[in-house]
């Protein structure tokens, strides 16, 4: 009978211990428990699951300082550890990654997200230590390793696609958009910002039910993309989108969000043998070069706040 691989939990707060706890064990995985830093060490010296999932905000000792001193110890080292948090601005991200963490799952967490962020790095450890062992133990067994690289290198691509994009729409991700702009303000480049919003949506939600909702996300997201061509958009968040521009003027840019509201406005999509038709409203900005990026989202956002109190279905433009 296969052995069921080991997780620990490492929280301070119970209620999250037990729900978490809930999806790992339905998925057949063993769990353990720690609600500080020093006893999830205590633990991991005596038991060395196979994965930990690490809370980052911890008293005494957070999940950083934990994992640092998780991945000091040559015995524990090479157990992955995936953070915990609510915190997913790049200085965070940047920060888990510093000190040895493999990825991050953001709270409030998403339980398909979770077992399938859990279920990759498990495979991708298995693959590792069976390279590991391979090369010391079959040295001359060329094809099985090369076989195992391949698997290796495919579930590395998985992996690479899973932690930058929405598995919904297949947007880049907060995170992955955060980077991505982050980059162009590293590099001194110009660029303009949108951020849209469906207009009740929550209409549509109640009015067809979630799955349809969902397909029009999916259906807004097919727009979106097409009509910006080069540049990074994302789901921000619930029926939001935000849209970085590099090298495009403000104006260029307002009138890219005139292509999207009204592709939107004249066409409709099909569920359940009904056509739905939907409108959006969208703040554009510019970036201002050497100025907080928070700042940046914050006037596009007030752009987008003014036009949804002002009739929604236009895009508001804010120097």
């Amino acid at each position: 009978m296969e052995i069921a691989q080991s997780i620990l939990i490492v929280d301070d707060n119970s209620q999250n211990l037990q729900v978490l706890a809930s999806v790992l064990e339905g998925a057949g995985y063993e769990v353990g428990f720690a609600m500080s830093g020093r006893q999830a060490i205590d633990y991991i010296k005596m038991e060395k699951p196979d994965l930990i999932l690490l809370d980052v905000m911890m008293p005494d000792m957070d999940g950083y300082e934990t994992c640092q001193i998780i991945k000091q110890d040559p015995e524990l080292e090479n157990i992955p550890v995936i953070f915990l948090t609510a915190k997913i601005e790049i200085e965070d991200i940047v920060r888990g990654f510093s000190v040895g963490g493999v990825d991050y799952i953001s709270k409030p967490f998403v339980s398909e997200e979770l077992k399938s962020r859990v279920k990759t790095h498990l495979k991708l450890k298995s693959i590792q230590d069976d390279l590991k062992h391979s090369y010391d133990e079959l040295k001359e067994a060329k094809t099985i390793i090369e076989k195992q690289n391949e698997q290796l290198s495919e579930m590395v691509v998985q992996l690479e696609i899973l932690s930058r994009t929405d598995p919904l729409t297949g947007l880049l991700n907060r995170r992955s958009i955060n980077e991505e702009i982050a980059k162009l303000q590293n590099q001194n480049k110009s660029f303009s910002l949108m951020i849209a919003d469906l207009d009740f949506f929550k209409r549509v939600n109640d009015t067809y039910g979630h799955e349809c909702g969902d397909k029009a996300l999916q259906y807004i997201s097919s727009i979106m993309v097409s009509v910006i061509g080069a540049g990074y958009v994302s789901k921000w968040g619930g029926e939001e989108f935000i849209a970085a521009l590099p090298e495009t003027s403000l104006e260029t840019a307002s009138e890219i969000a005139e292509n999207i509201r009204r592709e939107l406005e004249e066409n409709s999509f099909s569920y359940d043998d009904k056509t739905i038709s939907m409108t959006i409203t969208i703040g554009v900005t510019k970036y201002r070069n050497g100025e907080n990026m928070n700042d940046t989202i914050r006037r596009a956002d007030d752009a987008l706040y003014h036009g949804k109190h002002t009739g929604r279905n236009k895009v508001v433009t804010v120097e």
